[in-house]
C-alpha cells in the first residue's frame, strides 16, 4: 500500500487541518525522508528505525527550538510525519522499526473483511512476523511512486483539504 505518493499525501491531509500550505508541504516532504536510503541502494535501512529517527530528532529539535522556538510545533509535526512513513511501511513489508534494539525487521499483517450472506460475519486476521534484518545493497528497486488506487486516494487527500481551507478563508 504505502507508495511514495501516499507517504506524502497522508501527512499532508492531516497537517492541512492545522498548518498553512507551505508548512503542510514541509511536513509532507519530511515524511519522504526515510526513503533517502534508497539513494544508497539500501531500502528500509536504519532510516526506517523509530529508534534512529528519535535519536536524531531529539538533539535536532533542541537546537532548532533554541534558534526558532515558534516553530517547535512544526518540528514535532515533521517528526510525526516521518514516523507515519515508518509505520505505513511496517504494514507493507519487513521494516527495521526497532533497530538497533533488535536486529529483526517487523511486518504487521492485518487483514479484515465482512462476509454478508444470511448472517454478517466479520473476518479479521493479524499477525506479526519477523526476520533478520539485512542491510545489503540492492541492484534494482522495484517500488511504485504511485498505483492507480494510491493516486486517486492521494489526490483526494491533498486536494479536498486544500479546497476546504481556501473556502474557510473566504
Amino acid at each position: 500500500m504505502p507508495e511514495l505518493l501516499l507517504h506524502f499525501s497522508i501527512p499532508f491531509a492531516i497537517a492541512k487541518t492545522k498548518f498553512n500550505l507551505i508548512q503542510t508541504i514541509i511536513i509532507a516532504l519530511a515524511a519522504l525522508t526515510p526513503d533517502i536510503d534508497a539513494l544508497l541502494h539500501i531500502h528500509r535501512s536504519t532510516t526506517h528505525s523509530i529508534i534512529t529517527i528519535t535519536i536524531i530528532f531529539i538533539p535536532a529539535t533542541i537546537i532548532f527550538y533554541k534558534k526558532k522556538p515558534k516553530h517547535l510545533t512544526l518540528a514535532i509535526a515533521c517528526y510525526l510525519a516521518i514516523l507515519s512513513h515508518i509505520l505505513l511501511d511496517t504494514f507493507q513489508t519487513y521494516t527495521p522499526i526497532l533497530y538497533p534494539i533488535t536486529e529483526n525487521s517487523i511486518w504487521i499483517r492485518a487483514e479484515g473483511n465482512i462476509i454478508i450472506s444470511n448472517t454478517i460475519t466479520p473476518k479479521i486476521t493479524t499477525t506479526i512476523q519477523t526476520i533478520q534484518t539485512d542491510f545489503t545493497a540492492f541492484q534494482t528497486l522495484d517500488a511504485p511512486i504511485y498505483t492507480s488506487q494510491g493516486l486517486i486516494t492521494s489526490l483526494l487527500l491533498t486536494i479536498i483539504p486544500t479546497i476546504l481551507t481556501r473556502q474557510r478563508l473566504r
